[in-house]
């Protein structure tokens, strides 16, 4: 009864969903768990021990709640399944289910996943990933699938005139169809979102889901890979703020990447005024920390006050980013459409920053 309730009633192979008191198949329920030993309980059984086998034989910590078939496979693949795998194995599913089972009740969360092409890449996001990371900030998911609001697998790359009306379209009406309503309705008590596009379309999703309903945004981190903030190699902010502030106004988001001298030479010739964000030394993998995403907020609203404050009267406000799909969301999030100017956003593809549509 005490590895059932370490288990969580659930094979403790990695990856396995099988719960050991229902069949995955026909739903029936019926006991089908087996106890299966790391060191084994014989010295000639499966990684068994002249002395450990019988010291552990009878030990919880040396026992593993597994389905038939993988206790069969952990015991036929002997060098493949080790002690030390197995242990590791046992205690990293131990771990998860305390934590799943200490979450407070009122600690859900909804996971929205919004996903749509980048490049020539299909961009896919895995629901156990995004549950997975709720469960590891004290939250568990308030559904059993997560709201995805993207055209999965579309075949309009972005590169194709029609991707923006298209891609925008789609999100806007699913956003209203599967969020909106439910908050509305308050159906939904926080949302966290987990999302994978062009830079223009995540500014959309920010703009719809606004500051002002409790929501966490994860970023993808390259190494090592994982949604998990890694707060290490955290580096500051700087805005660098033009001189002549009496052309047309620009924002420029150098955080990915050091694309300055590209876009000045992008507007050659016109009158503009730069406002830029960069970091000392611009890579993919820059955003570390929740903490540094609040920062880019608070910096973010600070440089839309002083566009509002000396840029021309009525200019709208061209938007290049080389930044994070986190920083990309929390930009629309910060502008307050009543008060900001219209922001005509742009993406870089294939070496040439193009216009994609206004908001």
């Amino acid at each position: 009864m005490l590895l059932l309730a370490l288990a969580g009633g659930q094979c403790e192979m990695e990856g396995c969903p099988e719960f050991i008191y229902q069949d995955i198949l026909t739903k029936q329920k019926f006991n089908f768990g087996q106890y299966a030993h790391i060191i084994g309980d014989s010295p000639d059984g499966p990684r068994g021990d002249k002395t450990l086998s019988e010291e552990y034989c009878s030990d919880i910590n040396n026992i593993m709640l597994l389905c038939p078939k993988h206790h069969k496979m952990i015991d036929t693949l002997v060098k493949k399944y080790s002690v030390e795998g197995l242990r590791r194995m046992k205690k990293h599913h131990e771990d998860r289910v305390r934590r799943l089972l200490s979450i407070g009740k009122g600690n859900s969360s909804t996971v929205l996943l919004y996903a749509a092409n980048v490049g020539l890449q299909n961009s896919l996001i895995s629901a156990d990933e995004a549950y997975e990371t709720v469960m590891h900030y004290n939250k568990y998911p308030s559904d059993d699938t997560p709201i995805e609001i993207g055209l999965v697998n579309s075949a309009i790359k972005d590169y194709k005139p029609s991707f923006w009306d298209v891609e925008r379209e789609n999100l806007e009406a699913n956003f209203e169809k599967l969020v909106a309503s439910r908050i509305a309705k308050h159906d939904i008590k926080s949302l966290s979102v987990f999302a994978i596009a062009p830079m223009p379309l995540l500014v959309n999703l920010g703009v719809l889901l606004s500051d002002k309903f409790g929501l966490d945004v994860y970023q993808l981190h390259k190494i090592p890979r994982s949604w998990e903030w890694q707060e290490n190699n955290v580096q500051p902010y700087k805005i660098v703020s033009p001189e002549d502030k009496s052309g047309k106004p620009v924002m420029l988001f150098s955080l990915s990447a050091a694309n300055r001298g590209r876009i000045e030479r992008f507007y050659k010739g016109q009158h503009v005024s730069i406002w830029q964000m960069t970091i000392p030394e611009p890579n993919n993998d820059y955003l570390r920390s929740q903490a540094q995403l609040e920062e880019f907020k608070k910096l973010t609203r600070a440089m839309f006050e002083d566009i509002n404050q000396t840029a021309p009267t009525g200019e709208p406000i061209d938007v290049h980013m080389a930044m994070s799909v986190s920083c990309a969301v929390a930009l629309g999030m910060v502008r307050n459409g009543k008060a900001d100017r219209m922001l005509k956003l742009f993406d870089y593809n294939n070496g040439e920053d193009k216009y994609a549509f206004r908001i």
